[in-house]
């Protein structure tokens, strides 16, 4: 039985593969991780046989996780798994030397463990036909969208572009018109309906996913006037 290591940002497609594995008596998952950050940070007890990486996520991509796991000493095979299917993408898992690359579908990906298992590496670029004759029917592509982004309202945004200056409660409250304990429960909110356990990681994403620009959260320092 090959063990596997699965990280995904999505909580539902991590449930989900691993619901798909689970009926299959030739694979088992023994660990999974929601950020490639918090799998490189703990590259060290990565046992698993192979490792189900997905392409798109954010801080950390799939191909940047890849590179870093082995480039700390992973061991085991790297299968790098979306929703949708981009030769770009291929290219890009195949020189950070992960073992293969395919659609994050049921069949897909246990035809693709299987020639990896096999052949070593699996990187066919015939399935990127059969994909983009199902993308055009079932939109494929904007299952690979950060549906959190949606979430982000105009308050929620302030707050993370606040933060990240480095602002208190008490003087964003001030910023917005707001008490500092209704800075705190839309805080507390917004971590919770995006899935964090702190405003540095809220913040981070914010800065990868683009919801803050770079431009808005940079404070140039104050000039000096010469009397």
């Amino acid at each position: 039985m090959k063990t596997i290591t699965l990280i995904d940002d999505s909580h539902l497609d991590l449930l989900l593969i691993n619901n798909w594995l689970a009926q299959n008596n030739r694979y088992k998952v023994v660990s999974h991780y929601h950020s490639g950050i918090d799998a490189v940070r703990e590259t060290a007890q990565l046992n698993s046989d192979i490792c189900i990486i997905d392409t798109y996520m954010p801080l950390l991509t799939g191909m940047e996780t890849t590179f870093l796991l082995i480039q700390k000493g992973y061991k085991g095979k790297i299968l790098g798994v979306s929703h949708a299917f981009h030769n770009q993408d291929m290219i890009q898992s195949r020189e950070a030397e992960a073992h293969g690359y395919c659609r994050k579908e049921e069949i897909a990906i246990f035809e693709t463990l299987r020639r990896i298992e096999n052949e070593n590496t699996c990187f066919d670029s015939m399935h990127f036909n059969d994909w983009n004759a199902k993308n055009k029917n079932n939109r494929l592509t904007e299952k690979d969208e950060d549906l959190r982004k949606k979430l982000v309202n105009p308050y929620f945004k302030k707050i993370l572009l606040y933060s990240s200056k480095g602002l208190s409660s008490e003087e964003i409250g001030k910023l917005l018109g707001l008490k500092k304990h209704t800075i705190e429960q839309y805080r507390a909110c917004m971590l919770k309906q995006l899935g964090f356990n702190n405003m540095a990681h809220a913040v981070a994403w914010a800065y990868a996913s683009y919801v803050i620009n770079h431009s808005e959260a940079f404070t140039p320092p104050p000039t000096k006037v010469n009397k």
